[in-house]
This record gives structure tokens, sequence and C-alpha cells, in this order.
């Protein structure tokens, strides 16, 4: 199988650059609103990594960063709200309003 060429992306801010992704994180008017992960390649392996990693930051930043909770997405497909050409995994917090 060829190696495939990085997506182009949107985000800047890179959280980590690990083997098989890249995670980035996207703040909004100064506060996290969410954090993206790339898979290097649109295969399996590279999004059940990254799928993985993302939860385990997910549970991390909830303890740490007293999130209410959070969401995992996997984004396939332009109808799905994907904003890249190839799937990609957020983590979404979910914090008090009131909070």
């Amino acid at each position: 199988m060829s190696k495939q060429k990085n997506a182009s992306v949107p985000w800047t801010d890179v959280l980590n650059k690990a083997a098989w992704y890249t995670a980035y994180q996207e703040v909004t008017d100064g506060k996290l609103s969410r954090y993206v992960f790339v898979p290097n390649e649109a295969n399996s392996i590279g999004i059940m990594t990254a799928t993985v990693s993302a939860y385990q930051l997910g549970l991390t930043q909830h303890k740490l960063d007293g999130w209410d909770g959070f969401q995992v997405l996997i984004r396939v497909g332009e109808a799905a709200g994907q904003e890249i050409d190839r799937p990609y995994i957020e983590v979404i917090p979910v914090r008090n309003v009131n909070g």
C-alpha cells in the first residue's frame, strides 16, 4: 500500500504529532472549543489509534479541567460535517453553562 499525502488542514495549533495522527486544538474566544485528531492515512489503524487517543484525552480533560462531559465524533463524509479530505476525530467538551 502506498503512503498517502498528508491532509491539508485548516487548523494550525498542533497539540501532538504522533506516528499515526496529528492532534490539533481549536480555541474560540479564548476558550477551548474542540480537539481534532487527523489520521496520517485514511486507514483503519490510523483511525483506531486516533480514536483511542481522543477518548483518553477526553477522559483526562474531564477530570483535570472539570468538563461535565465530552463528545467524541468521527466525521466521515461531507454530510457528516467533514471539513477536510479524510475522516477525522473530534473531542468536544461539554461544560456547565452556569459554570
